[in-house]
């Protein structure tokens, strides 16, 4: 089984999803009003760096929309690794989480099974919040409506 895994950097800025909605909208009426004053406030907008892991490998495939198990937990387990410099990743995961957390794993199932977050990847997942020590009755898998959770699978 062969890893690839690539570590990278992208600059991100460094402000939340409330400050960048109200950016965009004082943006968009700003360059309306004045595209030149607008232009040069963007290049302040202070930069950060974003560490980015990328992990493939061959072996997770089981089929056209399936996964193995195995594989996609040892995949998770190496870019955990790689990404956080440890040698073991249950010691990023306990970095992470502690057992007293209420831990939520956010999926999207809208658009319905093969598409939508894979199943697979969620229970490697839960099973490395598990052996982190949060108890399986602190882990919530949710999404916008039990219906699309059902429909993905």
């Amino acid at each position: 089984m062969k890893f690839y895994i690539n570590k990278g950097t992208a600059t991100q800025g460094v402000f939340n999803r409330r400050q960048f909605l109200r950016m965009s909208t004082v943006a968009g009426i700003g360059f309306i009003a004045n595209p030149h004053a607008v232009l040069s406030a963007a290049s302040q907008i202070p930069k950060g760096i974003a560490h980015i892991v990328i992990a493939r490998s061959d072996a997770v495939r089981a089929g056209v929309n399936s996964f193995h198990e195995r594989p996609v937990v040892h995949l998770l387990d190496r870019a955990i690794e790689h990404f956080f410099q440890v040698e073991h990743a249950v010691t990023a995961w306990k970095k992470l989480v502690s057992p007293s957390d209420v831990v939520g794993i956010k999926v999207n199932c809208l658009a319905g099974r093969g598409i939508s977050t894979n199943t697979e990847l969620v229970n490697a997942i839960i099973e490395k919040l598990r052996e982190a020590g949060v108890p399986g009755d602190r882990i919530i898998i949710w999404d916008r409506l039990n219906a699309d959770l059902e429909d993905a699978g």
